[in-house]
């Protein structure tokens, strides 16, 4: 018995599952696994493809309508592949964007211009760049496509027939349109933001930390941290989101150690830390043991706490609401 965790073929598999390229098998486990929506799609509505395993064995091939079949002609896992084939693509030609904004091609650097742009346009609007069923290639008035590429073949092309023909003769993996390119694009974006902050937040001399979370889809805890401080372009104090990770650990000692090596990491000096502010939770607020506590503690030097003013508010009107 191979002591893999993962792979494609092994003894407790029939032959004929060898039709299906994207199963995987887990030994220890004992069930089987779709590769693409393991990684590009855990949270899709099949959960024995991602998550939990499948091992209904007798319902797993049958001739046009077994499990596998069905999984294969759904539109997750469609996506899921090409999303995979798109990675493979990528990993193929060895391109980030960062390596593009230097090239000197200036076809590529008018593509990608707009391309940057129309990324920012939809990041600042909070709108989503792929739609329900996401297209690999640009055409007209597709139901269901993303914002993104619907920008172009819908409204940059019929307003620059010229970049319409770039994007003609620019090859099929240069087109810096792909979900990975996209993401990329949103990092290279974010980047930026994060180190204008954090420069306005170094010129500003002290500042304070705000931190707080709530579960994303996935049921993963996710941490905000936010940064208040005075902004000379302003003229006002301002507060700005620095970064934001998963807290598999809750403890306050964890939490602790991730909002200074978040602070760190984004280039902060601590010695600018005069105050924080987190809700009542004994985990953050606790004068002995909470976030508030240890901070004071690993800095050595007494910091402020204040009790979110927003928590507080809550407070009042559910207990008013209960009256």
């Amino acid at each position: 018995m191979a002591t893999k965790l993962f792979q494609i073929v092994l003894k407790r598999f029939n032959f004929r599952y060898s039709e299906f390229p994207w199963l995987e098998y887990s030994v220890e486990l004992d069930k089987a696994f779709c590769y693409p929506c393991r990684i590009f799609s855990p949270n899709s509505n099949e959960p024995a493809f991602t998550r939990t395993g499948f091992d209904n064995w007798h319902l797993a091939n049958g001739k046009t309508n077994g499990s596998f079949q069905r999984h294969e002609k759904s539109s997750s896992h469609m996506e899921a592949s090409a999303l995979l084939h798109d990675r493979k693509l990528r990993d193929s030609t060895t391109t980030n964007i960062s390596d593009l904004m230097f090239k000197k091609d200036p076809e590529h650097l008018i593509w990608l211009e707009h391309v940057f742009t129309v990324i920012c346009y939809l990041v600042a609007e909070g709108a989503p760049l792929r739609g329900d069923i996401e297209l690999t290639k640009f055409k007209n008035s597709e139901i269901g496509g993303g914002r993104f590429l619907n920008t172009f073949s819908n409204l940059l092309f019929r307003l620059n027939s010229n970049l319409e023909e770039i994007s003609k003769r620019l090859p099929e993996n240069a087109k810096y349109t792909s979900p990975t390119m996209q993401h990329e694009v949103i990092d290279v974006l974010g980047t930026i933001v994060k180190n204008k902050i954090v420069e306005e937040c170094k010129q500003s001399g002290i500042f304070s930390v705000s931190m707080d979370g709530t579960e994303d889809s996935s049921a993963t805890e996710m941490e905000v941290i936010v940064l208040r401080y005075w902004s000379d372009n302003l003229d006002d104090v301002t507060e700005h989101a620095l970064s934001m990770f998963p807290a598999r650990d809750r403890t306050a000692k964890a939490l602790t150690d991730n909002l200074l090596s978040e602070l760190t990491s984004a280039g902060l000096s601590t010695d600018g830390l005069c105050s924080d502010c987190f809700d009542g939770a004994s985990v953050m607020s606790g004068w002995k043991g909470g976030i508030q506590a240890l901070l004071t503690s690993n800095l050595k030097r007494f910091i402020l706490y204040v009790h979110c003013f927003n928590h507080r508010l809550y407070l009042v009107i559910k207990k008013v609401c209960n009256i």
